[in-house]
């Protein structure tokens, strides 16, 4: 009785004063009660939990907060985050008072404590980082507001809401949230669009046109032992032309190491005078610890913008024509690699990644092959 008294005289005080806030009792703990805009644009009537036990004492911090939180409103802030802020309003809440931007700090401190920084995980930082600015700093962190920026930030069916929903359900399980499982229903039915790759014959002519090029070399390496980009400025091919040693960058939650790959076919290694080492500028590196991910990137970059060049641009328009990459000239390495009959598992290894991975991104030129396999087995 004591307590609705306090209440009902709270509030009468707070309308006095101008603030359209109500302090409300949920079960054993106290809330604010109100309309106002949130940091998506959002104007609607909403309760605010404070986090504060519903007792006297109580009351007289909820006034204090409902005071606070009307200033933010007026300011245009969102009154949670502010609250979550200020410890001395507040009592002792949990995951449910954790701002934005604490629960982002805490996420990305927990995933560089088991993970050295490779150019892998800098690269995985870098991606779920794309996914956690769609979210406001200053909002508090609920699953409504998770929901929220998924529907209105990214496409259905796209693979942006999946890795948003993937990064956010991470994120939130780490800070201890609960309900996350109402992410799962916004995740879609995303399939990756089905891949073009060139023919041997496209390629061939293209390689042969620009061999002679400033990036020569670099594009018919890439091709011919079937590297990553950034790998390229690390291949040693060895004194049998038709095997190579090469830096294995992108290692899930490990440091790059060294690998062996093959040439495919091995008589493009003579073809285009692989062994005539000729990379533009000062990158090499044939020693994991000779490699940083900051070279890496700028050698990518360099390469890229060197395939504007006007006889490279000729070439690509010529024999590929648009959307051409060069992590293209990796897919047609393992695609090649499966029709020639190659075992799975030596063709991962030479490109530097797990079984698994290789089944999953090639399954459709693998699936292709074991159906010829199996009916030329037929007697028909």
């Amino acid at each position: 009785m004591i307590l609705d008294q306090l209440l009902e005289a709270t509030n009468a005080s707070l309308k006095s004063r101008g603030i359209r806030l109500v302090v409300e009792q949920r079960k054993d703990s106290l809330c604010l009660r109100g309309t106002w805009t949130d940091l998506l644009g959002e104007r609607k009537r909403r309760r605010l939990p404070l986090g504060i036990a519903a007792t006297p004492a109580g009351v007289t911090q909820a006034d204090a907060a409902a005071v606070e939180a009307w200033a933010a409103i007026g300011s245009g802030e969102d009154p949670a985050g502010t609250l979550a802020a200020d410890e001395g309003l507040l009592g002792s809440g949990g995951p449910e008072r954790l701002t934005v931007a604490d629960a982002v700090a805490r996420f990305q401190a927990s995933f560089w404590e088991t993970r050295s920084r490779t150019p892998s995980a800098e690269m995985t930082w870098r991606r779920m980082g794309t996914e956690l600015n769609r979210l406001p700093d200053k909002a508090l962190l609920t699953v409504d507001l998770l929901e929220a920026v998924v529907i209105g930030e990214t496409e259905p069916d796209s693979r942006s809401r999946v890795e948003a929903c993937k990064t956010f359900k991470r994120m939130g399980r780490l800070v201890g949230m609960e309900e996350l499982d109402r992410l799962d229903r916004l995740k879609g039915n995303y399939e990756p669009a089905q891949r073009e790759l060139l023919s041997d014959q496209q390629l061939v002519a293209f390689l042969d046109e620009v061999r002679d090029t400033k990036w020569g070399w670099t594009l018919c390496a890439a091709a011919t032992f079937g590297q990553r980009p950034g790998e390229v400025p690390s291949l040693v091919i060895g004194e049998d032309g038709k095997t190579a040693s090469s830096i294995t960058v992108k290692r899930h939650k490990r440091k790059p190491a060294m690998r062996t790959c093959f040439a495919l076919p091995s008589a493009w290694v003579e073809r285009w005078n692989l062994r005539d080492v000729d990379i533009p500028g000062e990158f090499r590196w044939t020693r994991p610890e000779d490699y940083d991910s900051r070279s890496g990137e700028r050698f990518v970059s360099t390469w890229l913008s060197g395939l504007r060049a006007k006889k490279i641009r000729a070439a690509i328009n010529d024999h590929l024509g648009e959307g051409y990459n060069n992590q293209l000239l990796r897919h047609c390495w393992a695609v090649r690699s499966i029709k020639s009959g190659l075992r799975v598992s030596l063709c991962a290894k030479a490109m530097g990644h797990t079984i698994a991975i290789h089944e999953r991104q090639y399954h459709r030129w693998l699936q292709e092959a074991d159906l010829k396999d199996a009916l030329s087995r037929l007697d028909v």
